[in-house]
């Protein structure tokens, strides 16, 4: 088994909530079967001592003292070969400390009122910020003090007609400096986006590097909606992924699937697609009913999945799939690709900002007027019946909109 990162948290200091934030950022980073975390209150651990075990320092700090002994020491120990990420408001800390704020690269000089604004990448191939768009956050947009001078700064938003650092990197010695300004609250610290950031910055700066591309099969190529395709071309159109053999058993749609991706194998059978020697992942465009056997054998056979959503038809069903992941060591996950509707983030941001206070009922209506029954997804032992065809995005919006566990069904 690969030898596991080591991280250390320290999260302390007044007006933001540190418990809420080290917790969050603690919870989101041992989900991660690489990584070895450990959460601090106190910065007692900013030692020789207290830092020799740990690879990876992550500062979400705002106290005013750190001492000349422990500065040296934080120092010594990026200097070495380490990782050290400072976060949000690390910039506002230990601000009569010159050293410290050398290391970090900057120093904090203002901000306006928490506001959304919109924060991009200033190049598009920096394995950190590789296939991430602009993207709006709701935090306070921090104006910072250039004291390092080395800086390369990855991502930035803008204010007042100029462009302001948020993601910046620089070198210490061997080590590696990472700040992210962005973290005044959950609403930022819990964002998919930051998280991916924060992710990749720990992974990169501690040397782990993307493999060569992540090649792709879809197993499904039918007309309806030319999901199969659209699933193709979103492969194609993805750096590091690449498309290398579709499947489907009608031999029309096998053929314009080669019209589509000329470069691709086509068969019509699963099994040899599964063949393949250069094939890493499969996504599932299938009935719903199919989902679970195609999944576990394509998962057997040593493939990462994807389905489209539903993933599955019962519980039975998504223990089985789930169970041959973990058995295979492989990942399992469900395409939902209506979380980035605008009408859905829209009211996500309105419930997050709490200005419409508890969400306690929720109400919902997908349907239309013309004749039912013409088609595969009327029928309830296929499509599983309308709560696992439309409605299956409307649960997994309940799920993300509502911060509580299910509690009944």
């Amino acid at each position: 088994m690969p030898k596991k990162t080591r991280i250390l948290i320290v999260s302390t200091g007044r007006i933001h909530d540190f418990a809420m934030a080290g917790h969050l950022i603690e919870e989101r980073l041992a989900s991660e079967v690489d990584f070895d975390v450990t959460l601090s209150f106190d910065l007692e651990p900013i030692s020789e001592a207290g830092l020799r075990r740990f690879d990876v320092l992550i500062l979400y700090v705002q106290e005013e003292r750190l001492s000349k002994n422990q500065t040296s020491d934080l120092v010594t120990w990026v200097s070495k070969g380490k990782t050290l990420i400072g976060l949000h408001c690390a910039t506002a800390s230990f601000l009569d400390n010159p050293e410290y704020g050398r290391l970090l690269g900057w120093r904090f000089s203002n901000h306006g009122p928490i506001h959304r604004f919109e924060v991009a990448p200033t190049e598009t191939d920096h394995p950190i910020t590789r296939r991430i768009p602009p993207f709006k956050v709701e935090d306070e947009l921090y104006l910072l003090e250039d004291l390092a001078g080395d800086s390369e700064i990855l991502l930035t938003a803008r204010w007042q007609g100029g462009k302001r650092p948020i993601l910046t990197f620089r070198q210490e010695g061997k080590g590696k400096v990472v700040y992210f300004a962005l973290g005044h609250d959950a609403r930022s610290l819990g964002d998919p986006t930051f998280q991916k950031i924060l992710l990749r910055s720990i992974r990169w700066t501690r040397g782990v590097t993307e493999s060569g591309p992540i090649r792709c099969g879809v197993i499904g190529y039918g007309g309806a909606y030319n999901m199969g395709r659209e699933h193709g071309r979103l492969i194609e159109a993805t750096r590091g992924l690449e498309l290398v053999g579709v499947c489907d058993l009608d031999s029309t749609r096998l053929a314009l699937a080669k019209e589509d991706f000329p470069s691709v194998a086509v068969f019509p059978s699963y099994r040899r697609l599964l063949q393949m020697d250069d094939l890493d992942l499969v996504v599932l465009v299938t009935p719903h009913n199919t989902h679970a056997a195609l999944a576990v054998q394509c998962l057997n056979a040593g493939k990462h999945v994807i389905t489209e959503k539903p993933m599955c038809i019962t519980v039975a069903e998504a223990k089985k799939m789930v169970g041959a992941a973990k058995r295979k060591k492989r990942m399992l996950s469900v395409f939902h690709n209506r979380r980035w509707d605008g009408d859905y983030t829209t009211l996500k941001r309105i419930a997050a900002s709490g200005a419409i206070g508890e969400i306690f009922q929720i109400e919902v209506f997908s349907g239309g007027y013309e004749h039912p029954g013409w088609w595969w997804r009327s029928d309830k032992k296929i499509s599983g019946g309308c709560l696992h065809d439309w409605g299956a995005h409307f649960i997994d919006w309940f799920l993300d909109l509502i911060p509580s566990p299910v509690v009944d069904v």
